[in-house]
């Protein structure tokens, strides 16, 4: 008796899997265009997403360049003003304590 249920629900089973294959086999071909173009419109969402995080990299890039450069240049200003000018002489005057 425990073998003829069992093979009655193998067998309810394995027309339920032949049921569900059978309503749902012609909408693969949608599913699978849906997507394919999901992954492609990802995709060229992805590559325009990279462009622009690597012109915003070199963007930062060149401001910092350019910012430190010109902190480079204020510091020498301020180096060339703090030191006082020679008298007569190309030599810095320097203060022996």
């Amino acid at each position: 008796m425990r073998i003829l249920i069992r093979l009655a629900i193998w067998g309810l089973a394995g027309f339920g899997a032949k049921v569900l294959y059978e309503r749902y086999e012609s909408s693969v071909p949608k599913v699978k265009e849906a997507g394919r173009s999901a992954v492609d419109r990802v995709g060229r969402a992805s590559d325009r997403v990279k462009r622009q995080a690597q012109g915003a990299a070199r963007d930062v890039a060149g401001r910092a360049r350019t910012a430190s450069q010109e902190i480079s240049n204020a510091a020498s200003d301020v180096v060339d003003l703090s030191q006082p000018a020679a008298p007569g002489g190309s030599q810095p005057v320097t203060h022996d304590s």
